[in-house]
């Protein structure tokens, strides 16, 4: 992994890709919870102002980052922006760099997303109690697992305390307290924009649009710059959604598909994410995953590969929102872990494609998917026979 992560700190992975707009390549390793991923970062120049978006993790990238706003303040910047598409942890650890850049700055922040940012190891804890409402959560994630299976024979509590350690390791630094200094996106701000037939939703900032969609995270966002046509996706487009039980597989549908149907009324002409690298086409060659040819791309150039991009990410969310339901149907009352097993008897390329996405190496979790879904479409869980189990839906 250190070969990967020493990869990931080249000059060649720091590129202008359009005018002012500059693309620090995020780094990901075949192990996340050994060696932590860190997101692909975009420094962005607008008149007087520098944009930062996703800072990531590495010190390395604070450097990169220091430096580009240092070159921009000899041609006339005065201001530094900070965003982050959400406040998990590998995009929003460096946010601090904006107080190192010596020029005055702003944080937006928005409301729904002030927990996650201010602690991610609090954020991923309470997800789990949350989970817990739904399934036995080490059972399934865990089968097997020894360290879980002689804890759980202890206390509950015990297991639960090493499942938070083992966070802590991973996401390391936490409490991040430049929620305390961010300047509130309300959501009784927010405006409806419209470009062609899409209506978005969110904050005008300089030439930018911020997009809301609530989707990968309660508050994700992703940027839209009308001069270029780029949307900075940052999580809508990642292979493991839905990873938590706040996700919604519903709302990343339907953002997904808004973003595509931009692209082919000619709205979007770069799609540029927050984890496509180098690093991640190692990772599948190396785990042996078949991807999408939209996927192996660093970012998108045109119309017709923006649709194309988020029309496979709209399908897959859409295959398998119908797959988990249909598992689901097949089986009747059940418990997640019982319909995981009976999904992954599908031959629908979606589902095996996400099956491939083996965790815990990968953060990709098909018991979280699941009961994403059925949340989604208003199911309850219930206690019967000492089980948490769910009635299909409908």
């Amino acid at each position: 992994m250190e070969k990967l992560k020493n990869a990931a700190q080249t000059d060649d992975m720091v590129k202008e890709v359009l005018p002012d707009v500059w693309r620090i390549e995020g780094f990901l390793s075949e192990n996340f919870w050994g060696s932590a991923p860190s997101s692909t970062t975009y420094v962005l120049r607008d008149e007087d102002k520098v944009y930062i978006i996703d800072p990531g993790t590495l010190p390395y990238y604070k450097k990169k980052m220091l430096d580009l706003v240092s070159m921009y303040e000899k041609k006339g910047v005065k201001e530094v922006i900070m965003l982050v598409t959400q406040g998990h942890f590998d995009h929003a650890i460096n946010c601090d760099v904006v107080k190192e850049t010596g020029l005055p700055w702003k944080f937006y922040l928005p409301e729904e997303e002030i927990a996650t940012t201010r602690s991610m190891i609090n954020d991923i804890m309470s997800d789990y109690d949350e989970l817990e409402k739904w399934e036995d959560v080490f059972a399934t994630e865990f089968p097997g697992n020894p360290l879980f299976e002689m804890t759980e024979k202890k206390s509950h509590r015990l297991t639960k305390n090493v499942l938070r350690t083992i966070v802590e390791e991973t996401v390391g630094h936490d409490d991040n307290h430049m929620v305390d200094e961010a300047t509130i996106l309300r959501p009784g701000s927010r405006i409806a924009k419209q470009y062609g037939s899409v209506t978005l939703t969110g904050w005008n900032i300089g030439r930018f649009f911020i997009s809301f969609d609530g989707s990968h995270s309660r508050g994700h966002i992703c940027l839209y710059d009308p001069k270029y046509k780029i949307i900075f996706s940052g999580d809508t487009t990642i292979e493991i959604n839905p990873p938590f039980l706040y996700s919604s597989m519903d709302k990343l549908i339907d953002i997904t598909d808004k973003y595509k149907t931009m692209a082919h009324e000619g709205y979007i002409a770069y799609v540029m994410d927050a984890h496509r690298s180098h690093d991640m086409n190692k990772v599948f060659e190396t785990m042996g995953i078949s991807a999408n040819k939209y996927e192996t791309e660093m970012y998108t150039s045109t119309s017709g590969d923006s649709e194309a991009f988020f029309d496979f990410f709209c399908n897959y969310y859409k295959e398998m929102k119908k797959e988990i339901l249909a598992a689901h149907h097949r089986i009747g009352r059940a418990t997640i872990g019982e319909i995981v097993k009976e999904l992954l008897k599908s031959e629908n390329k979606y589902i095996k494609f996400k099956a491939s996405l083996k965790w815990p190496e990968l953060p990709s979790r098909l018991d979280a998917a699941v009961a994403v879904v059925l949340r989604d479409g208003g199911a309850v869980p219930v206690e019967a026979d000492g089980k948490i189990v769910i009635d299909p839906i409908g």
